[in-house]
C-alpha cells in the first residue's frame, strides 16, 4: 500500500529540514573556528605591536643620548 502524497511530502520536508539543520551546524562550527583563529591572530598582532612599541622607546632613548653626545662634541 502506497503512502498518501501528503505523508510522502511531509517525509521529504522533514529530510530537507534535517539537511538544513546539519548544514547550519557545520556553518556554526566553521564560524566558531574562524572566530578562534581570528582571536589568536589578533593576540599575536597585539603582542608584536607591544614589542614594536618597546623598540621605539629604546630607539628614542638612544637618539636622545646621541644628540647629547653630539651637543657636547660640537658646542655651537
Amino acid at each position: 500500500m502506497a503512502l498518501p502524497e501528503s505523508v510522502r511530502e511531509a517525509h521529504d520536508i522533514r529530510a530537507e529540514l534535517n539537511g538544513i539543520h546539519l548544514t547550519m551546524n557545520a556553518v556554526k562550527e566553521r564560524m566558531d573556528s574562524l572566530e578562534q583563529t581570528t582571536s589568536k591572530r589578533m593576540s599575536a598582532v597585539e603582542d608584536r605591536l607591544d614589542v614594536i612599541e618597546g623598540l621605539l622607546h629604546l630607539l628614542s632613548a638612544n637618539m636622545e643620548k646621541v644628540l647629547k653626545v653630539l651637543a657636547v662634541e660640537d658646542p655651537e
